[in-house]
C-alpha cells in the first residue's frame, strides 16, 4: 500500500469509512461540557469510487459544519494531501454527539468519507461579551460553535503536529506571513520569573 510521505501516520488517513447514504455516528459525551472535534480527511483512491464525485455535508447534533464539501477540491486547491477541520461546540444538552455524514443529491455516484474524527472534552473559554460599537448589545459566545480557521505560533517558527506539546498533533504557523504592516514588530521572549 502506498503511503503519502507528507502524511503524519497512517492513522487515521489510510483507513476510511465511505458512505452512499446518510450515516450518522453517535458518540457518548458529557452535555453540559464544551467538545473539540476534529474531522481528518484524506482524498485518495478508494477501491471501485472516483474521489472526484465526493461531494457531502457534515453536520454534529443538526449544526451544519459542512456543506457541499468536496476533501479532493480543497486539498488540491490548498495544495495539501489531507485536511484536518477542527471545531468548538457549544455544550448540547445531551449526551450524545451526533455526526452525520451526508452525501450531496446534486450529483451522480456521489458519496461521503472520513479518515478519522477525534472527540476532545474541552473546558468553557468563552463567555459573554459586549458587542464592538454596540454597548447595550451582548454576544452569548458560550453558546457559539467555533471553527478553528488558523492557530498562529507569535514571533515563533511554524511547529508541525508531531511538535505540539500536549499531544494534541496541532499545527502552528509563523505569523510573519500574516502580518501587514511597514514592520514587522519586534520578538521578545517573556519571563518565566515572576
Amino acid at each position: 500500500t502506498y503511503q503519502d510521505p507528507s502524511l503524519l501516520s497512517t492513522i487515521p488517513y489510510m483507513t476510511a469509512r465511505i458512505f452512499t447514504a446518510p450515516s450518522t455516528y453517535e458518540i457518548p459525551v458529557k452535555g453540559d461540557k464544551r467538545h473539540l472535534l476534529r474531522l481528518h480527511f484524506y482524498p485518495s483512491t478508494y477501491t471501485g469510487l472516483n474521489i472526484s464525485n465526493s461531494y457531502f455535508a457534515v453536520a454534529a447534533n443538526d449544526v451544519t459544519l459542512l456543506s457541499n464539501f468536496s476533501a479532493a477540491i480543497t486539498c488540491q486547491a490548498l495544495t495539501q494531501a489531507y485536511l484536518v477541520r477542527e471545531y468548538s461546540l457549544a455544550p448540547i444538552e445531551k449526551d450524545v454527539l451526533s455526526i452525520t455524514f451526508t452525501p450531496s443529491d446534486k450529483y451522480k455516484d456521489t458519496f461521503a468519507f472520513i479518515n478519522g474524527i477525534e472527540v476532545i472534552e474541552m473546558p468553557e473559554l468563552f463567555d459573554t461579551a459586549v458587542l464592538v460599537g454596540f454597548s447595550d448589545q451582548m454576544a452569548d459566545a458560550k453558546a457559539a460553535n467555533l471553527q478553528s480557521m488558523f492557530r498562529l505560533n507569535v514571533g515563533g517558527q511554524d511547529i508541525p503536529g508531531s511538535q505540539d506539546s500536549g499531544g494534541l498533533t496541532r499545527t502552528w504557523y509563523n505569523d510573519a506571513p500574516y502580518i501587514f504592516s511597514a514592520g514587522l514588530g519586534v520578538t521578545l521572549q517573556a519571563s518565566n520569573n515572576f
